[in-house]
């Protein structure tokens, strides 16, 4: 208990501007619950010793600008080939796939080394409007997938004039 009002007096000084609610001590214990459920070693007997930090490279990152007439989408795709690549756009919703591949090769005396990476990405998004999927427009250099969405005319800011 004496935990609990000393952590609640820390957050008080720390945040003066913002007002402890009871939502935030539902919050702290229900962090406490999933941390004291899953472990930090619970995937250890699987065989999987890192974080979860590892897996940050596996997603794309993307950048989605919304302008006047497009939605203009930015996506990092390091290491991937143009035919390697699969972007699919239904309503308002954008999948961008692609897979990798690479293999090196060492021999130095007695020793050879041969490492083979494969990966996939996969990221879906919820574009901010609708769009003309028949007109979107893609490029794609130095690993990065870039792809221009006109809106739809009935998604477009129209100018209302006032009387």
């Amino acid at each position: 208990m004496a935990e609990e009002k000393q952590a609640k007096q820390q957050i008080a000084r720390a945040t003066p501007a913002r007002t402890v609610t009871p939502f935030d001590e539902i919050e702290r214990m229900m962090d406490r619950m999933f941390a004291d459920f899953f472990p930090r070693s619970f995937l250890q007997p699987f065989g999987w010793r890192g974080t979860l930090a590892e897996w940050e490279p596996l997603i794309p990152r993307v950048d989605v600008i919304e302008k006047d007439d497009q939605v203009v989408v930015r996506a990092e795709l390091p290491g991937v080939k143009k035919e390697n690549l699969d972007v699919a756009i239904r309503d308002t919703m954008l999948t961008i796939k692609a897979n990798t591949q690479s293999e090196e090769q060492e021999e130095t005396g007695q020793y050879f080394r041969r490492e083979r990476r494969t990966g996939s990405y996969s990221r879906t998004l919820t574009l901010p409007a609708v769009v003309e999927s028949s007109k979107t427009k893609a490029s794609f250099k130095d690993g990065i997938l870039e792809l221009t969405l006109p809106k739809a005319e009935h998604a477009r800011a129209h100018r209302v004039q006032i009387e």
